[in-house]
């Protein structure tokens, strides 16, 4: 079903050598004292870079293999000199682009890159420190490398018991990280002995074993945090990565097994923020205690995910549109709240008498967290529910909010779209107009609609709405990139979609808002 919104996929970051020598040589115009014009160095590299369709032009034109601009010859006419001189008349600007660029050819474009040394160095005599060195920024700057130096926390050097890793990759976006398939795949490698490693690759794997025994004793509690959440999508995501790595690193799993039980268990039971509350805060009641099954979920990291909260909340105030999920929850708070919540009446008389301590303190969390930082949304719950506050001082409210949760998590583990489209090649799709508007206009219902577009023009006001609350972490990238190609290169369909799904535009402004400054 998501074969169309992932077949729509933008381009970027798939491309490189557009500028590669445009911005990073600096298509020199002799300047003064000798430095090439400046008058480029106002050009966004990132836009360019992620272009291919613009970048292939002049790559041609480089190679001789196409008509060249009058700034595509100037190019041509320097790339020799700034090579040689190793740029010696580029301004700061033009030498730290040209750094770049030239990364992005070696390490995503290596045929255009083989092509351009080959026509301009075929001795290698000048590109070959170019290779070196940026191999190794470009393993500084992606993936595992970011994903497992934050996240095991390699050191830079072995430090002592008492000391903790280096913190200087803790600022790292992991969530970006992890959802670029295409840099990770060559880390995980690295680490398997399957690929080639950068130095950064090599000590990461001297320092795996230990992270794993000692439960990332040295890490910093960021990097504590980031190991979690790599692990799970590990466990989760890439489970035939996952099991190679196990085999080499820990064949025993002696170590591993804990992640896998608590990791796999926060994704399969509670996959979304509001589930995971309840499960750790209710669980259900047995003979004596209620069940510590759920008791190891992270409930600061649940509680800090506001927007798979908010969805919920204005779908039981009748705010907001209510997924298969909302709809269920609402019907089971009313009909717990019509027979005095019978199954957790006990509780709430005896204030949780039978509740683990986990759940007491987790119950007590997320009572405190909706009441001073959701001060608006707790004051709604109660007038709804229970506006003579009969309940509320005994969270009455709250907690049959979250049993209704609780029997929606139990009916469904993990619900999400299809993932049988994730490996669609979205730069091919979107680099072919006719195909793409074949299914735009079968979105606008103006052309015949194949069975995975029926299935995406159901989809597709959910996906707005609940901003993709259901997609895969590829699909929402997917998403974006996509609605990102629409925004910027067809403008007009785009206004007629946004007339078709979100007449208001109460959706799209935000996507318009965040796509057209990726763009510009």
């Amino acid at each position: 079903m998501w074969y169309d919104v992932l077949a729509l996929a933008t381009k970027r970051m798939k491309s490189v050598v557009i500028l590669c020598l445009f911005v990073v040589l600096a298509m020199a115009v002799a300047g003064p004292a000798g430095q090439y014009t400046d008058r480029y160095d106002s050009i966004n590299i990132d836009e360019i870079i992620g272009n291919r369709r613009l970048l292939i032009p002049y790559v041609h034109c480089l190679l001789d293999q196409g008509k060249c601009t009058p700034e595509g010859k100037e190019l041509k006419s320097h790339i020799k000199e700034a090579l040689e001189n190793n740029c010696a008349k580029c301004t700061p600007p033009q030498r730290t682009r040209s750094r770049q660029v030239i990364g992005h050819l070696i390490n995503h474009e290596p045929t255009f890159w083989n092509e351009l040394c080959q026509k301009y160095d075929p001795t290698r005599k000048y590109t070959r420190k170019y290779e070196e060195e940026l191999r190794t920024i470009a393993a500084m700057n992606t993936l595992t490398v970011a994903c497992l130096l934050a996240a095991m926390a390699i050191a830079t050097a072995m430090p002592s018991p008492s000391e903790t890793y280096t913190d200087r990759f803790d600022n790292i976006d992991l969530d970006e990280i992890i959802g670029n398939r295409r840099l990770l795949v060559p880390y995980i490698h690295c680490v398997l002995d399957k690929g080639k490693c950068t130095p950064d690759g090599k000590e990461l794997k001297s320092h795996i074993a230990e992270a794993i025994e000692n439960d990332c004793a040295k890490c910093t509690e960021v990097q504590r945090k980031g190991t979690r959440k790599v692990l799970g999508h590990l466990i989760n995501n890439e489970q035939e990565f996952w099991d190679e790595l196990t085999a080499r690193y820990d064949p025993e799993h002696k170590y591993s097994v804990k992640y896998e039980n608590e990791l796999r268990t926060s994704k399969s039971k509670m996959n979304t923020f509001l589930m995971v509350c309840l499960l750790a805060l209710v669980a259900a009641v047995s003979a004596d205690q209620y069940t510590d099954r759920y008791d190891n979920v992270d409930l600061d990291e649940i509680l800090s995910n506001r927007r798979l909260l908010v969805p919920y909340l204005n779908c039981i105030l009748e705010e907001g549109k209510c997924s298969p999920d909302g709809k269920e929850l609402k019907s089971h708070i009313k009909e717990a709240l019509e027979n005095n919540c019978a199954h957790i009446k006990e509780a709430l008389e005896n204030n949780c008498g039978k509740c683990t301590e986990t759940q007491k303190s987790g119950s007590r969390k997320v009572i405190g967290h909706l009441i001073n930082n959701e001060k608006e949304y707790w004051g709604k719950l109660t007038a709804k529910y229970d506006p003579e506050r009969k309940y509320v001082t005994k969270m009455k409210v709250l907690v049959c909010f979250l049993l209704a949760l609780v029997i929606i998590a139990q009916a469904r583990s993990n619900r999400k779209y299809t993932s049988r489209y994730d490996n669609i090649d979205l730069d091919d799709v979107l680099a072919n107009r006719r195909l793409l508007v074949s299914y735009i206009k079968c979105l606008l219902d103006l052309g015949k609609c194949s069975s995975e577009g029926k299935e995406l023009k159901s989809h597709i006001n959910d996906a707005l709405e609940d901003n993709c609350a259901q997609c895969t972490d590829v699909q929402k990238s997917g998403f974006r990139r996509v609605i990102g190609h629409l925004i910027n290169h067809e403008k007009d369909y785009w206004g007629k979609l946004t007339a078709k799904y979100d007449p208001e535009r109460k959706y799209v402004l935000k996507y318009e808002r965040d796509l057209r400054e990726i763009s510009a």
